[in-house]
């Protein structure tokens, strides 16, 4: 009974919805290595159609990023399963599970992402929040764009502008403003004096 509390508090520290965690080691350099499995049953329905397989096809293994524990990281070994998608009429044939924190084909946590982001939006350039939380520089640059985009609203887009204010339409033949404020002979028209 003890260890089921132990992995249980330890995937609530851990706080990756839809993993847990199966045990944790430390490395010489007090990096923690936390070995985690998929639970959200979510991760095996197929990206394509939803259907919900039950035929695994063999497993994987990743090191999705993730934010530090304190000073020391943390780093993700995820060992998750690659389905079959058994319906029919749908065009893939694989998938490997992912979860709301990190999709398919990240390298990183939502979490980082968003550390990332909001480290660049806190005055720091993307260079030291890369360096700070030990990814690349377009890995950080990407996060940064990604924070922008939910951050920020589209821009209206400006109709006219009051420079832009087309001219108003004269009638052909009316006579033009003169500098004086008066008006001055039309051109061009029989008996003007130009």
């Amino acid at each position: 009974m003890e260890q089921g509390r132990t992995e249980l508090g330890s995937t609530r520290l851990l706080g990756l919805p839809g993993l847990a965690v199966q045990r944790v080691e430390l490395t010489a350099d007090g990096a923690r290595i936390v070995h985690v499995q998929t639970v959200a049953e979510a991760a095996a329905a197929c990206p394509t159609c939803g259907f919900v397989s039950m035929s695994v096809k063999g497993n994987v293994t990743t090191r999705p990023k993730d934010i530090p524990y304190g000073p020391v990281p943390v780093r993700l070994v995820w060992r998750k399963r690659r389905w079959r998608c058994r319906r029919i009429d749908c065009p893939r044939q694989t998938f490997t599970e992912t979860i709301g924190e990190v999709l398919a084909g990240m390298r990183t946590t939502g979490r980082l992402r968003t550390a990332l982001g909001e480290a660049v939006a806190a005055n720091r350039t993307v260079s030291e929040a890369a360096a700070s939380h030990g990814v690349s520089w377009p890995t950080a640059q990407r996060a940064v764009d990604e924070r922008a985009a939910e951050v920020l609203a589209e821009p209206v887009p400006v109709r006219l502008l009051g420079i832009d204010r087309p001219a108003t339409a004269r009638p052909a033949g009316s006579a033009t403003p003169t500098p004086g404020g008066g008006r001055g002979p039309t051109r061009g028209r029989p008996g003007s004096s130009t």
